[in-house]
C-alpha cells in the first residue's frame, strides 16, 4: 500500500508515494499549469493507463536528450506530479491527455523501468509557502 505524501483537498488530489512517470523533452510542467499532451509509445501508454486506473496522478520529468530510449541519467531529479483531467484514446493507439500540475516532486528511488517507469517520490515544499522574510531577501529586482 502506498503512502500519500501531500494531503488531499477537495480541489487537489493527493500525491502518492509511488508514481508512474513520463519524461518530456519539449515541455516543462509546473504546479497549477494545465496543458494538453499526446502520449505515444508502448512504455508511455502503459504508464498513463496505470495512473488512470488508480489515483489519476502521474509524474512528469524533463528529459535532457530527446529520443525514444529511456536513460535514467538523462532525466531531471525534480519534476511535477500531475492530475489527469481528461483522457481520450486515439485510433492509432496513442492517448490524448489534459493534465494539471499538482506539486513539485523529487525522485527518491527508481523502482522499475519495465513495463513503464515507476519511482518512489517525495513532495517538495512550494516556494511560495516560504516565510515572507526569506522570500523578500531572495526576490528578484
Amino acid at each position: 500500500m502506498s503512502e500519500e505524501l501531500a494531503p488531499e483537498t477537495p480541489d487537489k488530489p493527493a500525491v502518492p508515494e509511488l508514481l508512474p512517470f513520463l519524461t518530456l523533452s519539449d515541455a516543462v510542467v509546473f504546479p497549477s499549469m494545465v496543458i494538453p499532451l499526446i502520449v505515444q509509445g508502448e512504455r508511455e501508454v502503459k504508464a498513463i493507463e496505470n495512473a488512470a486506473l488508480g489515483q489519476k496522478v502521474v509524474g512528469l520529468f524533463w528529459r535532457r536528450k530527446p529520443g525514444e530510449g529511456f536513460d535514467p541519467q538523462d532525466i531531471g531529479q525534480t519534476g511535477t506530479a500531475a492530475y489527469i483531467v481528461r483522457l481520450m484514446r486515439l485510433a492509432n493507439g496513442s492517448i490524448q491527455l489534459l493534465i494539471q500540475g499538482l506539486a513539485r516532486i523529487q525522485i527518491q528511488q527508481l523502482v522499475h523501468t519495465d513495463p513503464y517507469p515507476l519511482a518512489r517520490v517525495r513532495s517538495l515544499p512550494d516556494p511560495s509557502d516560504a516565510p515572507p522574510r526569506w522570500r523578500d531577501r531572495h526576490a528578484g529586482p
